[in-house]
Order: structure tokens, then sequence, then C-alpha cells
């Protein structure tokens, strides 16, 4: 009996703090909501109809129309001025698409012709009183300082030509773009 009276308070004595613990986070809830009301915000409550009415739709879709409940269907509202409309064209997918591609191989192009030069410069080499000139005698190399700023020059533009590419592909994926539009 003794063992028995042990085990029903070592359950009672647990689920005691629980609820307790839950009877705490209810009270700062509705202090938290209080807070809210008298700072003027509001919350919304969904219901059970609205639930059923946004069956199969997104939750932050910004295109579609808020759902309405019986109780906000039953009310009438003023007729509000219609915006005229849009006279604006959609888009044609193949132009879409080409503009894409355009896109895409401009950087492409870009980010090709960094590091080529990039890889040129960096394979050249420079001993003490040697220079490099153009084909008309010009200097254009004249130091290894000069070489290596050059160098350095070189990949800064092949960092930001990637960058860009990166950041290109970044937005039609955001955007939803087809990935074959970016070959």
């Amino acid at each position: 009996m003794r063992v028995r009276s042990v085990l029903v308070i070592g359950f009672l004595v647990p689920s005691l703090a629980v609820a307790q613990s839950l009877g705490d986070a209810a009270q700062k809830e509705k202090e938290r909501r209080k807070k809210i009301q008298h700072a003027g915000g509001s919350s919304k409550v969904v219901t059970e109809e609205e639930l059923k009415a946004n069956h199969g739709s997104l939750a932050n879709d910004p295109k579609a129309q808020p759902a309405t409940t019986p109780s906000q269907s039953s009310v009438p509202k003023p007729a509000a001025p219609t915006p005229p409309p849009t006279t604006t064209p959609a888009p044609d997918p193949r132009e879409q698409e080409e503009s894409w591609r355009h896109r895409v191989a401009e950087a492409q192009a870009r980010l090709a012709k960094a590091r080529e030069h990039y890889d040129l410069l960096n394979g050249l080499t420079l001993g003490p009183g040697d220079s490099y000139v153009d084909e008309n005698g010009k200097p254009l190399i004249t130091s290894l300082e000069q070489l290596r700023k050059l160098i350095a020059e070189a990949k800064v533009e092949v960092d930001a030509a990637q960058k860009a590419l990166d950041d290109l592909l970044e937005t039609a994926r955001q955007q939803g773009v087809p990935p074959g539009w970016l070959r």
C-alpha cells in the first residue's frame, strides 16, 4: 500500500508543476495580448469558415483575394471606384526568353573576357630591367609593381563579373525564370 501511495505522489507532483507552468504561460499570453490591444495593434483570428474557403491556396499569396466569411458576405460594402483597366499586353514568353538568354550571354562574355585578361597578365614574368612594349615600341609594363597592380585590378574585374553573373542568375531564380532560358 505504501508503494502505491509513493507512486501516485511521484506521478502527481510533476503533473502539477507542468499545469502550473502552463497556467503561467497562459497568463503571460493574456498580458501580451492586452499590451498589443492597448498599443493599438490587433491580431487576426482565423475562423473555420476562412480555413475552408482558403483550402489549397497559399497563406501569403499577394495575388490572392482575402477570404470572406458568411458574416462578411452578408454586409454590403460601399462601391469603390474601379481603376481604369491597363492596356499593357501580357509579355510574350518568346521575347522574355530571348531577353534572359541575351542578358546571361552578356554576363558570361564579360566574365570570360575578364578571366582571359587576368590569365594573360598572370602568365607574364618580368625580370629586373625588363619591360613589355606594344607593337610600336611604346612601353606598356615597365616594372614588377606595375604588373602586380594590373594583375590585382584584373582579379577585381573577374570577381565583379562573376558576382554580376551570380546576381543575375539569382534574380532569374527568384522571378521563376525557367532554367533552360539561362543556358
